[in-house]
């Protein structure tokens, strides 16, 4: 592990994007920063077993419509993550209309597909989720969907337990001899049920950092760190342990201090276990 006070002092450029399509139109804007990147274009290169798609067009096209094809091993997994979840406990029934989706009646395709309760919902709590699913070079495509699965599954359980739910996700997160570079996406609003669909790329797909990510590098305007043309940069994930990331990402307001932050790495740790995940970052009270 690093040192974090060498990682604190250098500069920190942090942008924040209040959902997938200003993602996209504003990279869509932005020109090749050559004075740091020395044209180097990773975007656009590598093979899908590595990137999670055959090119940049692909990813940007699939962040826009959504990911379909892999919502049905997605919904298996929630499911069978969900398995010990009663629908008639503390009241709750499946209807056309409610605050989350009924996963199990969603694949029967089936009209009540949405979760409710017979009694007055106490007042709801909003949680924040900040999930990092960035990565070393040496991380399978796989894992990302295993992640993200697991993700998805806790969302799925804390909604159905009425609590409401943000995410945001971390595009790219790198450290380099100058600068560190972040920027996090919000994906999921606290108001929305779980969409898989729209979710599934930025959540599972490694081109969400491996593609889009990397383009949004060799575009960032102030990136002047060209360390960043060798490699991408350094896994931030890998250079601080989980408690010095949280500490780094509330201390600069990256993610406030109530949020839940939760990475790739976490998950892989934890065997993509939610209940171990869940248990770790204290998401258990809640359910």
């Amino acid at each position: 592990m690093g040192d974090y006070s060498e990682i604190a002092k250098k500069k920190l450029l942090f942008e924040h994007f209040s959902g997938v399509r200003n993602l996209v139109q504003t990279l869509g804007k932005r020109t090749q920063n050559n004075s740091a990147m020395s044209n180097e274009h990773a975007s656009g290169k590598r093979d899908t077993s590595w990137t999670g798609t055959q090119s940049l067009e692909e990813a940007f096209n699939l962040l826009e419509k959504g990911w379909e094809d892999p919502i049905k091993d997605i919904d298996r997994g929630v499911v069978k993550n969900n398995n010990d979840l009663k629908v008639s406990a503390g009241g709750m029934k499946t209807g056309i209309v409610g605050f989350a989706p009924c996963v199990p009646n969603a694949i029967l395709g089936l009209p009540n597909s949405m979760m409710t309760r017979d009694q007055v919902m106490r007042k709801n709590r909003v949680l924040t989720i900040g999930y990092a699913n960035n990565s070393c070079c040496g991380t399978d495509a796989k894992d990302f969907v295993k992640g993200g699965i697991a993700i998805c599954s806790i969302i799925n359980r804390l909604e159905l337990s009425g609590i409401r739910v943000a995410v945001k996700t971390f595009l790219y997160s790198a450290t380099q001899s100058k600068e560190n570079v972040f920027c996090t996406v919000d994906v999921k609003n606290w108001r929305e049920p779980l969409d898989l669909k729209r979710v599934t790329f930025p959540l599972c797909n490694a081109s969400w950092e491996r593609r889009v990510g990397f383009k949004y590098l060799e575009t960032l305007p102030n990136l002047t760190d060209r360390g960043y043309s060798f490699g991408y940069g350094t896994d931030i994930m890998k250079t601080l342990n989980h408690d010095e990331l949280h500490q780094y990402v509330v201390e600069n307001k990256i993610l406030d201090e109530n949020s839940v932050y939760i990475t790739l790495e976490d998950c892989m740790q934890n065997d993509f276990n939610i209940e171990k995940i869940m248990k770790e970052f204290g998401l258990d009270k809640y359910i």
